[in-house]
């Protein structure tokens, strides 16, 4: 490259030029042009509906789900969690700990919601009867939605799986886990009984109110009474104030006590005064305007 041509570059281009001169106004906004309203509709809709991964879903129970109970040997099921799809519907069964449903329709909002939360026992004829998965997502004039799991014996098989989900009213459903572990010819003493996973003080005074009730000293409504009341003992059924222990509180991590930590779920929230408020409000409008003195002296502009 000869010397002329050279010159003619930096003549053109004066950004390769070594004396360039400091502009006072290389920090004025630039504005911005948007997108046609179309392609950016167009581009929501296609990264709305893209499938997204199980950790991209946030569900926020209301509740905790209670601690194991019932027949010892379905243990094995806590922590264990099964899929099962039907209707465009993909279902996450986890029999200890909760239901959840995820829509997988390409719609605007599939729904995704929590179906319940394991609370309790249903017993009936004294014998453990189906898995109460309560205090699910709200499903309008119908309450929370709930599910019962129903355990059905699995002969052929050592694989538990989902094999059925019901909706018998709406909101309300029953799922039917297949699985071995409810088989009696796996075991040598089998029993749905709840009596025989009562502690002894629970068996002696289920045994005296029985006693009560054959000789008729009590009568059949104070009988099923007293056996609620060992129901709840045993921790099989869940009392009124149980509810309170298994709500998870909502905080403000905005107006939390000085010196707590957050990531221990509930902390006391601090709540501010009129005069609190007014005071940080001002502290709020000084700072606002430290800052845009920073902005200025550094030749940037509110436009």
């Amino acid at each position: 490259m000869n010397s002329l041509n050279f010159f003619l570059i930096l003549t053109i281009f004066p950004i390769f030029s070594s004396q360039l001169k400091k502009s006072p106004q290389r920090f004025a906004p630039v504005k911005i042009i948007e997108e046609p309203i179309q392609y950016l509709n167009s581009l929501y809709t296609a990264n709305h509906n893209q499938p997204k991964s199980d950790d991209e879903i946030d569900l926020k129970p209301k509740f905790k789900p209670a601690e194991f109970s019932g027949p010892s040997f379905l243990a094995e099921l806590k922590g264990q969690c099964f899929d099962y799809l039907s209707n465009n519907y993909k279902w996450f069964v986890c029999p200890y700990q909760n239901v959840t449903q995820f829509e997988q329709n390409l719609r605007w909002e599939p729904f995704k919601g929590i179906i319940g939360v394991w609370y309790e026992w249903e017993i009936i004829d004294e014998k453990f009867h189906s898995l109460l998965m309560l205090n699910g997502d709200e499903c309008g004039i119908n309450g929370p939605r709930q599910a019962k799991i129903f355990f059905i014996c699995n002969q052929n098989d050592t694989k538990t799986q989902v094999d059925e989900i019901t909706e018998p009213h709406v909101c309300k459903y029953e799922i039917k886990i297949k699985t071995h572990l409810v088989c009696e010819k796996n075991y040598d003493l089998f029993t749905m009984n709840v009596y025989a996973y009562l502690n002894d003080t629970l068996k002696l005074k289920w045994d005296n109110i029985y006693s009560q009730y054959q000789n008729k000293f009590i009568t059949e409504k104070m009988y099923n009474i007293s056996l609620k009341q060992i129901y709840q003992d045993g921790e099989f059924l869940r009392r009124p104030e149980d509810i309170k222990n298994l709500e998870i509180k909502q905080i403000n991590a905005t107006n939390v006590e000085p010196g707590s930590n957050f990531s221990n779920s509930i902390k006391k929230v601090k709540f501010l005064t009129y005069d609190e408020l007014q005071n940080k409000l001002e502290e709020c409008e000084k700072e606002n305007k430290r800052l845009k003195n920073i902005l200025t002296a550094n030749n940037f502009t509110e436009n």
